[in-house]
């Protein structure tokens, strides 16, 4: 983790984000609260693997780009690129909004 880093040998929140959709031609420009204003916002039901959820945490931004209805990868500064759970405590009490770009 790196604070601002786009990858490919580090990245923060949003760089992790852009490197991921940048590899299929889709640009989707970091900070994560520009990026949050991308695409189109879908309900939390409704979301698809693929589709980006953001997190708004002490009044920062994070993101993370779902893998399945409940696990989503993401940058963290703690772990790295890492698995986190959206049922988990911590990430469902800061869940923000869910938005698509494909």
């Amino acid at each position: 983790y790196r604070n601002g880093a786009k990858g490919p040998d580090a990245f923060d929140c949003s760089g992790f984000v852009y490197y991921v959709f940048k590899r299929s031609q889709i640009l989707l420009l970091p900070p994560a609260e520009v990026q949050a204003r991308s695409g189109y916002e879908v309900a939390r039901g409704s979301s698809q693997p693929g589709d980006i959820v953001f997190f708004k945490i002490g009044g920062s931004f994070h993101t993370g780009i779902l893998i399945n209805d409940v696990e989503f990868v993401h940058a963290s500064q703690s772990k790295g690129v890492s698995i986190g759970n959206l049922n988990s405590n911590y990430w469902r009490r800061n869940i923000y909004t869910f938005r698509s770009v494909l």
